[in-house]
């Protein structure tokens, strides 16, 4: 092996890796699969589901269905599994005029109708609605009732009023809901602003010594306050079926789980907790890491993601270079954050003047108080060094910079091709 390379928005860039003590390639285990294997996987969910008789049985006798489907900086496979959704339901005697589909964007980039063939896939039929959401559209949102932690749910009231709702969504860990999809597609899906606002907040729900909840991180549920919000927030909407799926690196189709708002998905996430975790005995002095090129690298925030699941491989003292185009660059709400007194202060400071950004911000700041982060991309540099990151314009000045750091020309290093799925933890 002389190079691997990472992906970085639509390309890829090479890594010569005999500049390194290279310890490993940290990278998912999924094996590829045909298109026929995809839509079998489809059917079976449909048919076959987990805790719950099969989608066409549920909506026999209803006239509306909605379909919850994420925006277009995740990739679904919407393209696979949404014909046969279709088909289903109109098995069931619904008419394909009463179907609709809502893109559960919660405060992500608000749905466009030219991003129909991105997100759902260029044959995705013309008579089929689609819907955008907005989280701030007071007016078009219906209050279902408050969860036990004290969150108004707050819903569209368009989307709550179908008959048949199906919940749709890609599983990955999630670094502080425990894993995506399943009861995502509600809150924050298609919740309102306050909604989603209250229930992000649970991040830093912890004691005042340590604020960040010792239940929230990659690959927790089971007391995980954030993810327990959000499932009460989504059985109030009463879904009728969900259909996830797990989907590898390169996009292939994995496994896909109809079923159950909790059974189906829990079963899920046990497939990309096999899947996608990768276990390390050592700690290195360099990681570089790709979020997995576009779209996965969009913006700033997207960008995190790889940070908070893969940088537990490196050293204290040592050195991530993340390589993430950012195209949609750095919300101005994480510059309001960037400098602040300790962490206790700091989340005490984020959680009485909460916004979206803050918590994030806490979580970038833990993982900077314990090593350097140098991001290639395409944000303007002063405003990555005023996050407290290091900015480099292109990935050679980005490795001259790391082994400058360092003090040393061939670090122990880990290279993550796909950081926006592959979760690292020390065995």
């Amino acid at each position: 092996m002389s190079s691997v390379s990472l992906r970085y928005g639509p390309r890829s860039l090479a890594i010569d890796v005999d500049g390194f003590d290279l310890l490993a390639v940290l990278e998912p285990t999924s094996a590829p699969t045909s298109d026929a294997e995809a839509f079998a996987a489809v059917d079976d969910a449909l048919g076959s589901p987990i805790g719950s008789p099969p989608l066409e049985e549920l909506a026999r006798g209803a006239t509306t269905a909605a379909i919850f489907v994420s925006g277009k900086d995740r990739v679904t496979r919407a393209d696979v599994f949404m014909p046969r959704l279709i088909d289903v339901l109109v098995r069931a005697g619904i008419h394909r005029s009463d179907i609709s589909v809502f893109m559960a964007t919660g405060t992500h980039v608000p749905f466009q109708q030219q991003d129909r063939p991105l997100v759902l896939g260029p044959s995705f039929p013309d008579d089929i609605r689609v819907i955008g959401h907005d989280c701030t559209d007071r007016d078009a949102q219906v209050e279902l009732g408050t969860t036990s932690f004290g969150d108004r749910v707050l819903v569209n009231r368009a989307a709550y009023e179908h008959d048949v709702k199906v919940l749709t969504g890609r599983i990955t860990h999630h670094y502080f809901a425990g894993f995506t999809a399943g009861r995502k597609a509600v809150v924050p899906g298609v919740s309102a602003l306050e909604t989603i606002q209250f229930n992000h907040r649970l991040v830093l729900s912890g004691p005042p010594e340590h604020p960040r909840h010792p239940d929230v991180g990659n690959g927790s549920l089971e007391r995980n306050p954030v993810h327990l919000d959000m499932l009460e927030g989504a059985r109030m909407f009463e879904p009728t079926f969900i259909l996830n799926t797990v989907v590898g690196a390169d996009h292939q189709v994995n496994r896909v789980v109809g079923g159950d708002l909790v059974q189906a998905h829990a079963a899920g996430c046990a497939t990309v907790a096999e899947t996608f975790e990768v276990a390390v005995d050592r700690r290195a002095q360099l990681a570089i890491g790709s979020c997995g090129g576009a779209p996965y690298d969009c913006s700033f925030m997207q960008t995190l993601k790889t940070l908070m699941n893969t940088s537990s491989c490196v050293a204290d003292g040592g050195v991530f270079l993340l390589l993430a185009e950012c195209p949609e660059g750095i919300k101005p709400e994480f510059l309001r954050w960037a400098h602040g007194p300790s962490l206790t202060e700091f989340a005490q400071q984020v959680v009485f003047d909460y916004d979206l950004t803050g918590h994030n911000t806490y979580l970038l700041r833990e993982i900077l108080e314990r090593i350097d982060v140098i991001l290639v991309s395409d944000c303007p540099p002063d405003e990555v060094e005023r996050l407290g990151l290091v900015a480099a314009p292109t990935l050679e000045e980005g490795l001259r910079s790391a082994t400058e750091r360092l003090g040393t020309p061939k670090p122990t290093t880990y290279l993550i091709p796909y950081g926006n799925i592959t979760v690292v933890s020390e065995g």
